[in-house]
């Protein structure tokens, strides 16, 4: 849904560029209803289920201590 929403929003910039229709219209909020739905189940299900913090990407190593 990103990337198809990202290229609607870039055809419908341009379109505004060229004047086919006004920046705030029904066919630029149409263009962008997929990267709405897309942020907005991403965000939910970030909520839902949460980020993975069992994965040890980085190990933790002890500080160094200056005497």
């Amino acid at each position: 849904m990103g990337l198809v929403g990202g290229t609607l929003i870039c055809g419908s910039a341009t379109a505004v560029l060229f004047g086919r229709y006004d920046q705030l219209s029904v066919w630029g909020s149409l263009d962008a209803l997929p990267v709405f739905a897309w942020k907005v189940s991403l965000a939910v299900y970030l909520i839902v289920k949460g980020f993975r913090q069992s994965l040890d990407v980085l190990p933790v190593e002890p500080a160094l201590s200056i005497a």
